[in-house]
């Protein structure tokens, strides 16, 4: 992480002029997976003026009809509809290269075992991107990021990639805060997400398996990287961003005690690890998906002379000496106008890397409790896992198949092999 990326297929792309939009020209933007956070995204970007939405992709149709109905009911009034015509309506696991085809900008919110392939296809167009979390599911595509994120940088794109806590005021002036020595240097920290849980989709009828997992995409490590990877990473991401460097090794412990049966795929339900970084500084992090329980979100900054959390700084005997007072902005909003903007202006917005980064960061640690050994960054990034992504078709084998018991197989810490996990 420190030297630079590995090889990958990203680091052939050519290099072709980049797309730049004036002030006063129309931006063309795409979305590329139709969910949730894919909708919101758009909104947000559509609440910027000069922008046509020109295409959507998405797996599943349904989730292209949804968006359309979805986009439409909300910003209805605000001066922007959306009326993207039925040749770019791109469906399938390919539909990403006709959507990225068609823009200046693409919003790259699937599943992230597809993130590496759809960064890589932008940059190869030379497109803006917006990558949600993480950016890669495995190594090897944190790999293919980072390649792909170097020639991102030679054609002068803006990548930003979805931390919307470091556009955050109240993260931002808490960080310089503590950058500055407010409270002595960094020495260790504790970050959590511990909550209830999120979706599960139950198998349909007739359906493929790799159609299952697909569209139930979360429960599968391979397709989302775990919960400490697509959810947690955000507050890992924050650790990295106070301590301004990533792990060198990291060890600790998994479970997977509630979330059992056939839906509920091959993921752990939660995770207690300790991320070692230079000079010996510690994250302690948790992530937790069991319902009924105590729920806790959030970063402890534990510097030499005091601790700090989002907006707060304490000294050592315990008493607050700043609050933020501060203005309060949607960072998520505010995140997209500040990624228009650098398109616009040609201003600086390049977060590839460290999303790559953080991404692998969590990663790092899933790799430590899967696996119950002490793993080194190094040897994580170079792991053995492109078996992990297979092709981009419905007719594809997944990485993981249920028994006859119709659960999957779930990694055995002391049998599990994080540098080579497919034998």
């Amino acid at each position: 992480m420190k030297t630079g990326a590995l090889a990958a297929g990203a680091a052939s792309l050519p290099i072709l002029g980049s797309a730049q939009a004036g002030t006063s020209s129309t931006l063309k933007v795409a979305l590329v997976g139709c969910g949730g956070r894919g909708i919101e995204a758009l909104r947000q970007v559509m609440r910027n003026p000069g922008i046509e939405v020109v295409a959507l992709a998405d797996a599943f149709e349904g989730g292209i009809n949804a968006a359309m109905n979805a986009i439409n009911n909300t910003e209805k009034g605000q001066g922007t509809a959306v009326n993207v015509p039925q040749e770019r309506r791109f469906v399938g696991l390919t539909s990403y290269k006709g959507a990225i085809d068609s823009c200046d900008l693409v919003l790259l919110c699937s599943p992230p075992v597809w993130r590496p392939n759809h960064f890589s296809y932008a940059v190869e167009k030379g497109v803006h991107s917006f990558m949600e979390k993480p950016v890669a599911s495995n190594a090897a595509g944190v790999r293919q990021v980072l390649d792909a994120a170097r020639v991102a940088k030679e054609k002068n794109l803006k990548v930003s990639v979805g931390f919307q806590r470091r556009f955050d005021p109240v993260y931002l002036e808490t960080y310089q805060r503590v950058a500055d020595g407010m409270i002595g240097d960094v020495v260790a920290a504790q970050v959590h997400w511990m909550s209830g849980g999120v979706w599960v989709r139950e198998r349909q009828p007739g359906e493929s398996e790799m159609h299952f997992q697909c569209r139930n995409w979360y429960y599968f490590y391979w397709n989302s990287g775990d919960g400490i990877a697509e959810q947690h990473i955000h507050n890992i991401d924050i650790a990295n961003w106070f301590i301004g460097d990533t792990p060198e090794r990291s060890y600790g412990i998994g479970s997977r005690s509630v979330r059992i049966g056939p839906n509920y795929g091959d993921i752990y339900d939660a995770f207690g690890v300790e991320f070692v970084y230079d000079k010996g500084i510690t994250v302690n992090s948790y992530w937790r998906h069991h319902p009924n329980t105590a729920n806790r979100v959030g970063e402890t900054i534990l510097c030499a002379t005091g601790r700090a959390q989002a907006g707060r700084i304490w000294n050592r005997d315990g008493q607050e000496i700043w609050r933020y007072e501060g203005e309060r902005v949607n960072p998520m909003q505010e995140q997209q106008n500040e990624l228009v903007k650098a398109i616009r202006e040609n201003g600086e917005m390049d977060m590839a890397e460290l999303g790559a980064k953080s991404t692998m960061t969590a990663i790092l640690g899933r790799m430590a409790a899967y696996s119950g050994q002490n793993v080194p960054m190094s040897r994580a990034l170079a792991a053995n896992d492109e078996g992990l992504v297979p092709e981009e078709s419905f007719e594809a084998t997944p990485p993981v198949l249920p028994g006859d018991d119709g659960l999957y197989p779930t990694p055995v810490p002391g049998v599990y092999d994080p540098f080579n996990p497919l034998g």
